[in-house]
């Protein structure tokens, strides 16, 4: 459980969380999301599971509910999840 707390202060603080798959000393290869945190994260208007994308400024989340449709963008590994900063993927 301490691990766990750790990781999440980690992700909050912007660090690099080094697990088992990334090398010590190795450079992230790009911002990536921890994929026990990424199976919790959803939609904050709708409450759906968002889903990787790609937008204009880099890699999003998108919302799969097809009535809600919004991205959301990551931010150096962190995702933006406010209604407010999101984009609409409505055509």
């Amino acid at each position: 459980m301490a691990q766990v707390r750790d990781d999440v202060l980690s992700i909050v603080r912007g660090e690099n969380v080094v697990t088992e798959e990334t090398p010590v000393g190795a450079a992230p290869s790009g911002p990536e999301i921890e994929p026990w945190l990424r199976e919790i994260l959803r939609c904050p208007r709708c409450r759906s599971t968002l889903a990787d994308g790609s937008g204009p400024s880099g890699p999003e989340l998108h919302c799969t509910n097809a009535e809600c449709r919004l991205a959301y963008r990551i931010d150096e590994g962190i995702p933006v999840l406010l209604v407010d900063e999101s984009r609409s993927l409505a055509d």
